[in-house]
């Protein structure tokens, strides 16, 4: 069952995928792990409606240097964004990333690609952002 994220334009989808998040197939018809591309929507999520979100949604992004990027298996590109209040790692002081006014990362590790396990599931994720096609 979706959990509503922002309307019915973003919501959250449980589950876990193998591989990297895009290759998630979590989102019902109409839906697309949330991405880079979705910025302008993921912007109107205020990071104080994200850490109230029960579990944690992963979407494929990364919020290293207070940017909303392309989540790789690289330095400086593999702090998976999420959203939620048990999500690893919660910081209210960055100013930017793919929402407003903090970061949260669904990654367990600032350097999650040095295992190579950047930009994947892990058990303490709860699912995928969708967003609206």
């Amino acid at each position: 069952m979706a959990l509503t994220v922002y309307s019915s334009r973003v919501i959250a989808c449980p589950g876990g995928w193998r591989g990297h998040i895009a290759n998630s197939n979590l989102c019902g018809n109409g839906y697309h792990v949330c991405n880079t591309s979705d910025r302008r929507v993921l912007a109107r999520i205020s990071f104080n409606r994200a850490v109230r979100i029960v579990g944690c949604y992963a979407f494929n992004a990364a919020h290293d240097f207070g940017r909303c990027i392309n989540c790789e298996n690289r330095q400086h590109r593999d702090d998976l964004a999420g959203v939620g209040m048990t999500c690893p790692r919660i910081n209210q002081s960055e100013r930017t990333s793919c929402f407003t006014g903090g970061r949260i990362d669904a990654a367990r590790t600032v350097n999650s690609y040095k295992q190579n396990r950047a930009c994947r599931y892990h058990n303490g994720i709860s699912g995928v952002l969708c967003c609206q096609n």
